[in-house]
């Protein structure tokens, strides 16, 4: 059986290496799936066909 590759642990979130990036220390972010536009509406859309009505 292979052995897994070691775990390294990051200083932060930003893992280039560039001056330009600020680190992201002590920031919390909460992600869900609405902000990443992966929720259904909470109000159905109009319907767009017309329904047919006896007399």
């Amino acid at each position: 059986m292979a052995t897994r590759p070691s775990h390294t642990r990051t200083a932060s979130t930003n893992l280039g290496t560039n001056a330009s990036q600020r680190p992201l220390e002590g920031r919390v972010a909460i992600v869900t799936g609405a902000s990443r536009g992966m929720c259904k509406p909470a109000i159905s859309p109009p319907q767009t066909h017309s329904r047919r009505h006896r007399p």
